[in-house]
């Protein structure tokens, strides 16, 4: 691993970062790079994803592995601003979502459906950096901020139904494992 590249993304996203890959650059049906160039699929994700072709440069630095959808959730008690200006003196739920990743759809889909009956109109889906997300250049392009607005609940009951929706106990639990920061947070 390259120096200045951090472990962040996990999983395949994560460990593919610094993989090798040749491209060949075309404008139009026309190609225009003299050769094909030899970079990285983090590099090849960042030209993409910021627009700068620089990026793919062996001499630049090495671009961060963007932000996920876990590394938001740990850091949604910096949006309470706008859960507070979003809410209808009910508790708001607001979770990190990331439609490139089906746990999170899935999650996203069953915590919509356990609380259909308790929504005054669809989620709010809102960019990290509307959601008022410190540092969301670095977040990864495919993640937003979900805020469910509730009517007639209270913050216990909406915990409840959060979590009958999303967690399922080990058989051999000694001990509930379910932690609500995990999946999102709710402002009361």
């Amino acid at each position: 691993m390259k120096a200045g590249v951090s472990e962040k993304g996990g999983g395949v996203f994560s460990s593919n970062w610094n993989s090798k890959v040749k491209i060949d650059l075309y404008k139009g049906l026309e190609k225009v790079s003299a050769g094909q160039i030899h970079t990285t699929q983090g590099r090849l994700y960042s030209a993409l994803w910021k627009g700068d072709l620089a990026i793919l440069e062996k001499n630049t630095e090495v671009p961060p592995i963007p932000s996920s959808v876990k590394d938001v959730t740990r850091n949604l008690k910096q949006v309470s601003k706008k859960a507070n200006e979003l809410s209808l003196d009910f508790p708001v739920f607001v979770m990190a979502r990331d439609l490139s990743n089906p746990v999170s759809r899935e999650k996203y889909s069953r915590v919509l459906t356990k609380l259909q009956k308790l929504l005054e109109k669809n989620p709010e889906i809102l960019s990290p950096q509307k959601a008022g997300l410190k540092q969301y250049e670095n977040i990864a392009p495919t993640v937003d901020v979900a805020f469910f607005q509730t009517n007639g609940t209270n913050a216990e009951e909406l915990h409840n139904l959060i979590k009958s929706a999303i967690y399922v106990p080990s058989k051999n639990a000694k001990k509930e494992m379910f932690r609500l920061a995990a999946h999102g947070i709710i402002f009361s």
